[in-house]
């Protein structure tokens, strides 16, 4: 019952708006202590990606004080592509946060040093103000209008996700590399490996009037809509940069992935294991920091005598189009089976 409930849910309050998505129209209202932060309201209607419709406070059809209705019939008919090109380029709007910091720091450093109680107030209520204010100018709507069959289907999905949160350690790998055979129990490749996590729920910038599962990957997460998934992840790359700030700070890319696109596949990795080891792991065998070829301690090593448990790990790789690869590694292997049989 839970999961119908995320998912029929068809009001949707974030700080100072509440939304309600109806059958002809969307509502929304406006209460904060009578001002509105960020721009224009507007947002995607979506029944399938091949019916996406784009609502803005320049197409409102009626305003009563705090509310706004937006006609189904007389939304913007657009795609998932320039959706998409909607999302990247709020997202990646200037910061005034950013600018005011930068005013401070580097134009006001003495009067800084310099100002009182009063003065620092202010400063602070400026700050929490420029940050609400950038948050809801950054921040896209999406309302998932979808049918029966869509919903059991995406039910399966986020109980996919709820039963492989249980396991106890869940990682993102960040890169592989090479390394010595002799000096590293035997291990040939070397795993940077990051702790990353399952949740349920909206994130900044993104808002819709579903509960959608994320995954952590490097420098971003993974979430997962019906019928699509977006990759949210700061890039440094050069053919992604667009000026001096994103080259200092990065910018933050958005991308889609179908799941007709996506190839999901699971293999297994004996991980030498340093760390704790969870409880709902399963220990392979022992090795030594300096071993053998056939896995003994190397006795020409002093104090070569530690045990250091092989543990046997899920890894989960997900592939798809232009490169696009992610691999996370699962404590509990049988959680990560179910999962993809479920996902599937």
């Amino acid at each position: 019952m839970g999961n119908k409930k995320n998912i029929n849910n068809s009001n949707l309050a974030i700080g100072p708006y509440k939304f309600t998505m109806q059958k002809t129209k969307i509502c929304v209202e406006k209460k904060y202590f009578g001002f509105q932060f960020g721009s224009k309201l507007e947002g995607f209607l979506i029944k399938n990606i091949n019916s996406i419709n784009f609502f803005s406070s320049n197409n409102k059809i009626k305003e009563n004080k705090n509310k706004e209705f937006f006609k189904k019939a007389l939304m913007e008919k657009t795609n998932l592509n320039k959706m998409l090109n909607h999302i990247n380029a709020k997202i990646n709007l200037i910061s005034f946060l950013l600018v005011f910091i930068a005013l401070i720091v580097c134009i006001l450093p003495t009067s800084i040093a310099n100002s009182g109680f009063v003065d620092f107030i202010f400063i602070l209520a400026v700050t929490a103000f420029l940050m609400q204010f950038d948050i809801s100018r950054k921040t896209t709507f999406i309302f998932f209008d979808i049918d029966d069959k869509s919903k059991k289907k995406y039910t399966k999905i986020i109980n996919a996700f709820k039963e492989l949160s249980k396991s106890k350690k869940i990682w993102f790998i960040k890169n592989k590399k090479s390394q010595y055979y002799k000096t590293n129990a035997g291990a040939s490749t070397s795993l940077d490996r990051k702790e990353s996590n399952i949740e349920f729920g909206n994130r900044k910038y993104i808002y819709t009037n579903i509960l959608p599962p994320s995954v952590k990957v490097s420098n971003g997460s993974l979430y997962f809509f019906p019928e699509f998934v977006l990759c949210i992840e700061k890039t440094r790359n050069f053919k992604d940069i667009d000026s001096a700030i994103s080259l200092i700070f990065g910018k933050i890319k958005v991308s889609r992935l179908l799941y007709d696109e996506l190839d999901i596949s699971l293999s297994y990795s004996n991980f030498r294991e340093e760390q704790k080891i969870p409880k709902d792991s399963e220990i392979v065998k022992y090795t030594s920091k300096f071993a053998n070829k056939d896995g003994s301690a190397d006795k020409r090593f002093k104090d070569n005598n530690k045990r250091i448990p092989i543990v046997k790990y899920g890894v989960l790789k997900i592939k798809g189009k232009e490169n696009f690869y992610k691999e996370l590694m699962v404590s509990n292997v049988s959680l990560l089976k179910a999962f993809l049989q479920n996902f599937q």
